[in-house]
């Protein structure tokens, strides 16, 4: 695959092209509004797209690759905890400048 195959499947893939739309109707302040069961639709499709991609990713890459070993590759034995860690990390440093009354925005 040449350097310009690789960037054409790149920027055409469902995430580049969602995050594209939403730059894109920011910038012209569009009010977009999806309903409800096609906003359910694409959000499905582009979890599951991502997915695939990461899979594939995998799949081509192979698992003895990942660190050496068989099982358990090493890049999962160090990402599987460091999960929870940035996660709770990440909220005790935002903590103090998160109002109490912070609410989800939910765009209705």
């Amino acid at each position: 695959m040449d350097l310009l195959e690789a960037i054409r499947v790149n920027l055409l893939s469902p995430a580049v092209l969602f995050f594209a739309l939403g730059v894109v109707a920011a910038l012209v302040k569009s009010d977009l509004r999806i309903p409800e069961a096609l906003y359910l639709a694409l959000t499905i499709y582009l979890l599951t797209a991502i997915g695939f991609k990461g899979g594939v990713a995998i799949a081509a890459a192979g698992w003895g690759r990942c660190g050496g070993r068989r099982w358990p590759p090493r890049c999962w034995e160090a990402s599987f905890p460091s999960g929870p860690i940035r996660c709770c990390g990440t909220w005790a440093v935002w903590r103090p400048w998160t109002p109490r009354h912070w609410q989800p925005i939910t765009g209705r």
